[in-house]
């Protein structure tokens, strides 16, 4: 009987380590974000925004577009423009596909042709 008894209470034990990871992790995570410097939200949505124009197949912006619209903030949080380009690039690199390196291929018949052209 007692050996049953310490069954249940080590699968009480373990029920209720689960259901306290499951929910305090989401709280935590929220606390984490929830201190975030402005320096460190301006860098996320830096990020967001690179991905976004790689979702949206726009081109990067030059240096001079990003810093009319960010370059107020970025110094206000102590990023110097070199820096937010490089944020940029790097999450815009990342968040771009990778393309499928495309060999050339020659038909047959177009190889006899441009032989006959030379």
């Amino acid at each position: 009987m007692c050996i049953n008894h310490s069954h249940k209470k080590t699968a009480q034990f373990i029920l209720t380590t689960l259901l306290i990871a499951v929910f305090a992790f989401p709280a935590l995570n929220y606390a984490q974000t929830a201190t975030s410097t402005p320096r460190e939200t301006l860098i996320q949505a830096i990020e967001a925004q690179a991905k976004q124009d790689v979702e949206l197949k726009r081109q990067r912006p030059r240096a001079l577009d990003l810093k009319t619209l960010i370059g107020e903030e970025a110094s206000a949080v102590g990023l110097t423009m070199v820096e937010v380009q490089r944020i940029y690039d790097k999450a815009y690199s990342a968040a771009t596909p990778e393309k499928p390196c495309i060999a050339r291929s020659y038909t047959y018949g177009s190889a006899i042709s441009f032989q006959h052209r030379l």
